[in-house]
Parts: C-alpha cells; sequence; structure tokens
C-alpha cells in the first residue's frame, strides 16, 4: 500500500471535519450576506481555511496512490517522502486550522447577540425576524468552531504520526511508494550506521603494517573462531638467523671482476688503512691473465686464446701508442712562443 492505514484515517477526518465545518462557515455568510451584515471578515477565512485543509489532505493522500496505480506525478510523490516536505506540508494545515478554531470559537462564545438577540448590533435594523433567526445561525457558528477543533485533532494526530516515522527511520509520506524501470522513483535509503561490536582481526583498516607477522588478538576472542584473512603473512614463516646474513652469489662468470681489493682499503670496503691487513707473503696469488701491464679486456681474450707467455710474446696495442706518443717525429721542432720581429 502506498499509504500507511493511520495515514489514511487520519487524512480521512481531515477532510471530513473541513467540508462539514466549510458548510456551517458558508451558512453563517449565506446569512450575514441576507441580512445585509456581512459576511464578515471570520466568515471568510474560515471558509477559506476549510477549503485550504480540505485540498491539502486530499492532496497527501491521492498523490501517492496516483503514482502507485498510473505511474503518475512521480517528482511530486519523491517530495512527498522527504521529511522536510512532509513537516512543511502537515505543520501548515495544523496551523490554519487551530488558529481559525481558536478565533471563531472566542467569536461564537462571546457574541452579544448570541447571548441575547436584542443585544446585538444589528437587532433594531434587521428587526423581529433577524432576531428570531439570530439563535439558529450561533448554534451553527458554534458546531462550525466545534468542527474545526475535531479538524484540529485529526492534523495533530497525523503530526505525531510523521515524528514517529521519523523517529523510527521510516520514509514519512508514501512508505510504499515502488521505484520504475525508469528510475524515476524514490531511491531507497541506506540503512543507518551501525558501529561492530568487536574489530575484525584481519581487517585491512585495523592491521597495523608491518614487516613480521604482529596479529591482533581480543582477550575474549578464541584463536580457533578468529577469521583467517586468505592475504595474511603465514605465521612461522621466516626463522631468526644468528649472525651474518649469507651472501649473494656471484653473477661474474668472467672474473672481470674479481680483481684483489687495492693498498689502503679493507676487505669490509671502508677505506681506513689501520683496519687493511696484508696477506702472508706465501698466500699472495697473482691475478689471472696475460703478462703483467696487460689490460683485464686483453687478459681475458688472452686466457680465452690459450696462449701463455712463452710460446707468444705479447703486443700490447696501449704500450705502442704510448711509444709513438713519446717518440718525437723527426723534422719536427717544438713550438717556440717567444717574440720574432719581422
Amino acid at each position: 500500500m502506498p499509504i500507511s492505514k493511520p495515514a489514511v484515517v487520519f487524512h480521512s477526518l481531515q477532510i471530513f471535519f473541513s467540508f462539514i465545518a466549510m458548510c456551517c462557515f458558508a451558512s453563517v455568510a449565506s446569512f450575514q450576506a441576507h441580512w445585509h451584515v456581512g459576511p464578515s471578515a471570520l466568515s471568510g477565512f474560515a471558509v477559506f481555511v476549510a477549503v485550504t485543509n480540505l485540498l491539502l489532505a486530499l492532496f497527501l493522500v491521492l498523490v501517492p496512490v496516483v503514482y502507485d496505480k498510473y505511474n503518475k506525478l512521480s517528482v511530486m510523490a519523491r517530495a512527498l517522502r522527504e521529511l522536510r516536505v512532509a513537516f512543511i506540508l502537515i505543520g501548515t494545515g495544523l496551523g490554519e486550522v487551530f488558529l481559525v478554531a481558536f478565533i471563531a470559537t472566542i467569536s461564537a462564545w462571546t457574541e452579544a447577540g448570541c447571548k441575547n438577540p436584542a443585544n446585538d448590533p444589528n437587532a433594531k435594523n434587521g428587526g423581529k425576524d433577524y432576531q428570531a433567526a439570530l439563535p439558529q445561525w450561533c448554534q451553527t457558528k458554534k458546531a462550525g468552531s466545534i468542527f474545526f477543533w475535531l479538524s484540529t485533532i485529526a492534523w495533530i494526530a497525523s503530526f505525531v504520526l510523521v515524528v514517529l516515522d521519523w523517529r523510527e527511520g521510516r520514509p514519512v509520506l508514501g512508505a510504499g511508494l515502488r521505484t520504475t524501470s525508469r528510475g524515476i522513483g524514490p531511491k531507497p535509503k541506506d540503512p543507518p550506521f551501525r558501529r561492530p561490536t568487536h574489530d575484525d582481526a584481519e581487517s585491512i583498516i585495523s592491521r597495523e603494517p608491518s614487516r613480521y607477522n604482529h596479529r591482533r588478538r581480543d582477550d575474549d576472542d578464541d584463536d580457533d573462531s578468529e577469521i583467517q584473512s586468505p592475504f595474511a603473512d603465514p605465521r612461522g614463516a621466516y626463522a631468526a638467523t644468528s649472525g651474518g646474513g649469507q651472501g649473494r652469489s656471484s653473477m661474474d662468470m668472467y672474473g672481470a671482476f674479481s680483481d684483489p681489493t687495492p693498498s689502503g682499503y679493507s676487505a669490509n670496503g671502508y677505506g681506513d688503512p689501520r683496519r687493511t691487513t696484508s696477506p702472508p707473503a706465501g698466500q699472495y696469488q697473482p691475478p689471472r691473465g696475460g703478462p703483467q701491464g696487460m689490460s683485464r679486456t686483453m687478459a681475458l681474450a688472452y686466457e680465452d686464446t690459450g696462449t701463455t707467455t712463452s710460446s707468444a710474446g705479447y703486443d700490447d696495442p696501449y704500450e705502442r701508442v704510448r711509444a709513438s706518443l713519446a717518440t718525437p717525429r723527426p723534422g719536427e721542432n717544438p713550438p717556440n712562443y717567444q717574440y720574432r720581429p719581422s
């Protein structure tokens, strides 16, 4: 059902009481117009409020029903589900009907002509017929005031129902409205947040980042009941090792970077000469390669060809370049920077 049953009952009572009050004050205004003493401002205001409340109650009932049955008035139906719209509409109806009921009650029970027709300000001009019809007019005016008070009670009940629906988190008006396939209907609201009773043992948010496997535990939780995450690190996968770590395996297959440590530097990589220890005289081995003075690249090529020092001589191209640079060319004089007069 697009609207709750209590809301239908209260709006129906508002429509009924407003209609009866409208009829009563319409009769009051007609009596005043017949005897040329009105209609008064109170009669006109009472009829206006009665018609307004009647139409407002019809609007609150018919819009959800029309939308649910015929898929029309979707914008209005969506607006009725909003809390502020419901409070504004129902508060407006309640304020109007309470105001006119209060004013009409004071006017009906304090009117001088209702207590004694001869004391009415228009009794002399109206004559005896006016004075004879005046008590019936007062009864009609009092009845209209009573129906306005009954309508006020119905509007108060609707306002209380809206407050209760708001406190319970239910839609205020049009609780049963459906959402259409085109998406123009009201969207369901998210449920209110509920704080979890305990923290998740392997939650990504609650877990502290660490290199080691620190597992958060609650004092009241059992170890067997804790949820194991498939992405958690296995426990006991890394054992503590005593001493220094093992070095990485060398990727230097040709020994290009396996030369002895230069003098002045220790084997651990620090350049403190006091920490450098020289090997004993009998344990020193010359580096692999060709003859003394050969570059590392040429030494590797020298070893790959299988050539020895005794079988072939070694012609170092770097030595030839240095020798050619050191030997002066014949016929060339060194540059002279002295001044020569022309």
